[in-house]
């Protein structure tokens, strides 16, 4: 009896020395696509900001009382 909890604790430390450098993978594959998402909300947050601001009926807005303006 004595001789199977000492292969259970022996398997169990193997089991959790595996999954700690496992784990560090994943987390750094995790944090490469959020980097990734967090570029790309980047890229496309300007462009929406800019289309918000001049999608708006402003009366004062830069351009807007000159001939050329939209």
């Amino acid at each position: 009896m004595n001789s199977l909890l000492n292969t259970h604790d022996s398997t169990l430390i193997a089991l959790t020395s595996f999954r700690i450098p496992y784990m560090g993978l994943v987390n750094t594959q995790q944090n490469q696509i959020i980097k990734i998402f967090n570029i790309l909300m980047v890229i496309f947050m300007t462009p929406t900001l800019i289309a918000r601001i001049y999608g708006m009926n402003f009366i004062l807005l830069p351009g807007s009382q000159t001939t050329d303006g939209f």
